[in-house]
């Protein structure tokens, strides 16, 4: 076993040891029972020398030397900065024979102006790294990072925002005075943009010049924020701040809610953004350009105009702020075309946007109205537009271009809704216009469905499609359970049979397209019969082709004189055009058919029954008379063909075969006249039995009637009475009939 050295018990040696067991018992003891709060003085003297500004001390201070020398200082604050603790970390050897020099820096929980959460580290050679927490405006979370150098009063180095698909960065130098970005860099999503910062940071609150400038921004590519934000790694890790034996960390600060909305209270910052264009939701901004001025979280929008797609040159002004955590804003909006000009007040809270006073003007058109609008993914939309007597309405939703809801049309009036489409047609009108449909809209096509359309007491229901463009078209298939034509005809047409009739179970294909409207497979019941046609407008006139069969004639109002077909069935046809309520330019042709009807105004049954009878001069009489004292004719066949030129219509072929008889004729009716110049041969069935001539001549309501007795007399003369019916003065029958006798020819 070997033997214990015995300790030195030389003088040298003892004190060697009690000054080595000295050392170390002060190291750990003396820190222990040192009250470092008498060094609050020295160290904020010392910090606002280095930094330039005044520097507050609130917070515990604390240290130790072993195993490395600390000092660790709480609760800082400079102007609008402040830190919850900055560990200084000095060398031990140069501690020990009296000299401090700092072996780093670091500083936890920081706080600059929007930007906290900040942790950094410094070495005396002036490497700096820091980072920081950021909440935009929209309450994502981004991570703030800077690396470069710093001696305290300035720095210079790379700074970085990094957020979800949002990164910035730039050089930056920094001095007491001063914050200069000049080659800001902002990637967004696919986008980029470019600009400059510069930050007077000895102003209170700070000033900051902001320019962005942008080429095509596509807002559409960005992934919603998630409802929490995660925290970004930092780009270097700081070390943690050591133990220490009374270190009283304050808390850190509360973080807005997610999805909170803020602005900073603490920067008044004047900012100028400009892009080439900006795609959002399917809508696209073009020549954005926007100057705006944020102090104390006020954000005033000074100028900010685009061309906004569909809609021209939108210009917008106000104030931005934030309220209970959601954007509030308030301002007004003017937008202009060539052709129509769009003002109105907006006020936005949270996700709610209101337009209202709305304006709009277009021509001779002054609509006002208002619009509610919820911003949500995809936006809802409630308007309501008054103009002219008309209200119009749409409630759905948006998504980018792309729309979708209910819309309605309102009016007191549809024949006043009428007039203001069309200054040439005027309806007689008769009941108000209601208008409802689901739309579907994307881009510049509006498809429509479930339309019902009310004008007065007729119903109108369909779907169909309308493009906007260069040149709008609609196209629609539309159909009636039945419409009454009176409402629809002219108001200053005269009473005709027109007026009762109605058309029921009702289609056709309407088009719409430069300027020209075109109703294709009309068809419908009209009369009892079936109607069919075609027809098309514009604005210089009207042209259509239609067909009826089976139609009941007495509605049709055939007749003058006295003289009207009442019964029988009507097959007909007829290619007619006019310019718009100009009867002068009626020109066409077409022909009818009536089979197995009834003609009043005459009985040729009777008549014929009478020239069996004739044997005397009262017998004649008889017969004259029955010819004109009414009855009625049923004929087998009633047909005629016509043309219309310049308003007047001409027929040649009129033929009649009835019970009894029949009849031929000719007609010429001028309807910008309003007159009627018919002749009609009546033949018996009595054979060789004289024609009786009719004619009907003046105004087509109520023609003058003038009886042709001529070939009667004849026959009678050769029949031996001739003496007796000529009578002193000649023309005895017209006489006793009161009827102007014909004028003998020269």
């Amino acid at each position: 076993m070997t033997a214990l050295r015995p300790l030195p018990t030389s003088t040298p040696a003892i004190a060697a040891v009690a000054f080595v067991a000295a050392v170390i018992g002060l190291t750990l003891v003396v820190p222990g029972l040192m009250d470092w709060n008498r060094l609050r003085p020295r160290i904020e003297a010392a910090t606002s020398r280095a930094m330039g500004r005044p520097v507050t001390v609130s917070g515990p201070i604390s240290g130790r030397v072993f195993p490395n020398p600390v000092l660790i200082v709480g609760g800082l604050t400079m102007g609008d900065a402040s830190a919850e603790s900055l560990l200084v970390g000095l060398r031990l050897l140069p501690l020990l024979v009296g000299r401090n020099e700092i072996d780093h820096l670091t500083l936890s929980g920081g706080k600059l102006g929007p930007v906290e959460g900040i942790e950094a580290r410094f070495d005396p050679s002036g490497e700096t790294s820091a980072t920081g927490r950021l909440t935009l405006p929209n309450g994502t979370a981004a991570t703030l990072a800077f690396e470069g150098f710093t001696d305290f009063r300035n720095a210079s180095g790379k700074l970085r925002l990094s957020a979800a698909q949002l990164t910035a960065e730039s050089s930056v130098s920094l001095s007491p005075d001063e914050a200069n970005l000049p080659d800001v860099i902002v990637t967004l999503g696919q986008s980029r943009a470019t600009g400059s910062i510069v930050a007077s940071l000895k102003a209170s609150p700070i000033q900051v010049d902001a320019t962005v400038k942008a080429g095509d921004l596509d807002l559409d590519t960005l992934a919603p924020p998630s409802p929490v934000a995660s925290q970004p790694t930092p780009p270097e890790p700081v070390p943690p701040v050591p133990a220490s034996p009374e270190p009283t960390q304050a808390q850190a600060p509360a973080q807005p809610a997610s999805g909170g909305f803020a602005l900073p209270r603490n920067v008044t910052a004047n900012l100028a953004f400009t892009a080439g264009s900006l795609h959002w939701r399917g809508i696209t901004l073009g020549r954005l350009e926007v100057n705006a001025l944020l102090d104390n979280g006020v954000l005033s929008l000074g100028h900010a105009s685009s061309d906004v797609q569909g809609v021209g040159l939108a210009e917008l002004t106000g104030t931005l702020a934030a309220k209970g955590g959601q954007p509030s804003f308030d301002g007004n909006l003017r937008a202009t075309t060539s052709r129509a000009g769009l003002s109105s007040r907006v006020t936005l809270h949270g996700s709610q946007l209101l337009l209202s006073a709305l304006t709009l003007a277009m021509d001779d058109i002054h609509a006002t109205g208002e619009a509610t609008i919820t911003l949500d993914n995809p936006v809802a939309v409630k308007a309501r537009m008054s103009a002219l007597g008309l209200d119009a309405g749409f409630d759905g939703r948006m998504d980018g271009a792309r729309a979708s809801g209910a819309a309605s049309l309102h009016a007191a009036s549809f024949a006043q809704a009428a007039r203001l489409f069309s200054g040439s047609y005027r309806p007689r009108g008769g009941g108000p216009l209601a208008v409802t449909a689901h739309l579907n809209a994307e881009g510049d096509t509006v498809a429509f469905d479930q339309l019902e359309a009310r004008l007065g007491e007729a119903v109108l229901n369909g779907q169909g499609k309308l493009v906007w463009g260069i040149s709008p078209s609609l196209a629609a298939d539309l159909s009636s359970p039945g419409l009454a034509l009176a409402p629809f005809l002219p108001a200053e047409a005269k009473p005709f049979a027109l007026n009762a009739w109605r058309l029921d179970k009702a289609s056709a294909h309407l088009a719409l397209a430069d300027g020209t409207a075109t109703l294709e497979r009309l068809s419908g019941r009209l009369l009892g019969g079936d109607l069919s046609g075609t027809a098309k407008a514009t604005a210089a006139g009207m042209a259509g082709t239609f067909a009826i069969r089976g139609a009941d004639i007495g509605g049709l109002g055939l007749g003058a004189g006295g003289i009207k077909a009442t019964k029988g069935r009507l097959d007909g046809q007829a290619k007619l055009s006019m310019s718009p309520q100009q009867l002068t330019t009626l020109t066409g042709d077409g022909r009818f058919e009536v089979k197995d009807g009834v003609v009043e105004g005459f009985d040729l049954a009777a008549m014929d029954a009478q020239m069996h009878r004739l044997e005397n001069l009262g017998s004649m009489l008889g017969l004259v008379q029955t010819a004109l004292s009414g009855g009625s004719s049923r004929f087998s066949s009633l047909s005629a063909s016509f043309r219309a030129e310049r308003g007047v219509v001409t027929s040649r072929d009129v033929k009649l075969d009835a019970e009894g008889g029949g009849a031929t004729g000719t007609a010429i009716i001028d309807l910008p006249k309003d007159s009627i110049d018919a002749r009609f041969a009546f033949k018996l069935a009595t054979p060789d039995a004289p024609p009786l001539g009719l004619r009907l001549e003046g105004k087509l309501g109520a023609p003058n009637k003038i009886i042709d007795v001529n070939a009667m007399q004849r026959y009678l003369v050769e029949h031996g009475l001739g003496k007796a019916l000529k009578g002193k003065n000649g023309g005895l029958i017209e006489t006793l009939l009161g009827v102007k006798p014909r004028e003998k020819k020269q």
